[in-house]
Order: structure tokens, then sequence, then C-alpha cells
């Protein structure tokens, strides 16, 4: 089953049933790219077994080739991508994508400087933004912006895409500040990350990191994804 982590709730709860009893002298193998979209009950019925990347280059390069971008352009996509450019391709990622990445990332960082519940007015366009960077098919919000009408599925998946999203900025910070600038992914945003260091508490970035880890674990099985994202938000340090 490719993409199984793309199917509906009820349709992994019709699942479940076969995983626990399937036909004899049968296997079937669940294809993820996002096994924490996988419910509990679907992974704990199933053995996991995690495919390495691809090598870096020759991932780059099949991008350039796919996607027709340039090879700085490909290597931020592979990078947006985890590594992975199924997915890039699939949603056919361009330059477009890479730009909006980094536009959403300045924002975030840019974030960490506004009070903690002014940050809360800007979630909807955030959390739609973020989940239309690879074509993850958005919630549906009221005009009001306030909440999102979607499924349980779409709005864990939609919340949990920002969380990784800032989860990936505060593993940036992280590294910067310990000593580590080599280790960030995209090296042009060096300098606006070390002057936001200089803004925030010490050890702060490692924390908040920590706190976000938790918070994409706790999205698996939470019923209420935006209150998870308000709490995440509201936890995060707050620049001089």
């Amino acid at each position: 089953i490719l993409q199984a982590d793309r199917l509906s709730e009820p349709a992994q709860h019709a699942l479940l049933k076969l995983l626990e009893e399937p036909p004899a002298h049968t296997y079937l193998l669940l294809a993820a790219s996002d096994d924490a979209r996988l419910l509990p009950t679907v992974r704990s019925r199933c053995a996991t077994l995690r495919l390495g990347l691809p090598e870096r280059e020759a991932a780059t390069t099949l991008l350039v080739e796919r996607l027709d971008v340039d090879r700085a352009t490909a290597a931020r996509l592979l990078a947006i991508g985890e590594g992975r450019p199924g997915p890039l391709l699939r949603a056919q990622a361009s330059k477009a994508t890479a730009d909006e990445h980094a536009a959403l990332r300045s924002e975030l960082l840019a974030l960490l400087a506004v009070p903690p519940f002014a940050r809360l007015t800007k979630l909807p366009s955030l959390i739609t933004r973020a989940s239309a960077l690879l074509t993850i098919e958005p919630p549906v919000f009221e005009e009001t912006g306030e909440r999102a009408r979607g499924s349980a599925a779409e709005r864990r998946a939609a919340a949990g895409t920002l969380l990784r999203l800032y989860r990936s900025l505060l593993r940036d910070l992280a590294a910067v500040a310990s000593g580590a600038p080599a280790a960030i992914p995209f090296g042009d945003e060096l300098p606006a990350l070390t002057a936001m260091l200089e803004r925030l508490p010490a050890g702060s970035p490692a924390g908040a990191l920590a706190a976000l880890d938790d918070a994409v674990g706790a999205l698996r099985a939470n019923p209420n994804p935006e209150l998870l994202l308000d709490t995440a938000l509201l936890a995060l340090p707050v620049a001089r």
C-alpha cells in the first residue's frame, strides 16, 4: 500500500483487522514517508523497516533534471524534503517552493521577537502556507481565520507541517548556539540566525527544541492540534 500515511482514519481503521489476522502466506507492506500520520494502532501492528536516504549528490542531480531547477535550488529543495526527493517530485516542487520556504523560515524567526499572545493571530495563515509547501491539502478556515474545519487527519497533518518547520528552525538556532554553524542546511541564513541568538536568553533554543519534539510526538494522538500549536508557540522564547 503506497503512501499509506495518506489514508483517511476510517480507511486505516478498516485495515486493522487485516493487519491483525492476514491471510496465510501473505505479507502486507505499508509504505509511508511520514509514519507519524499512521494511527498508533496501525503502527503497533507492524514491524518498522526504515529505508536509508539516497546519496545527496545523486538526489540533487535527479531534482535538477526532473524539476528543471538550478543546482542551488535543488539543494534547498532536498533539504526541505529532509533528503527525500520522492515527495518533491510528486509535488512538482519549483524555485517558487524554495523561495516560499525561505520566506516562511524568515517569518517564523521574526515571530520570536513578537509577544507570545500576538503570535496566535498569525497561526491560520502560517498553517495554510506551511501545509501548501508540498501540496498537503490545507484545512479550511472560517472567514474570521479562527479555527480549522478539516478532518482530524488533515488538521493534524497541517499542524504537524508547521511544527516540524519550526523545529527545523530551532534545530539550526541550537546548532549555531553550540558552535556548529556548518551543521545548518541553509548557510545564507547564518547572519539572521546569529543576530536572533544575541537577542534570545542563553540556552533557550535547545530548551524550545526539546519542547517542540514533545509537541510533534503528542500530535499523533492529540484531538485538538490547534490548541497544541497555540501552546507550543506561547512557550517559545521571546527575543529581547
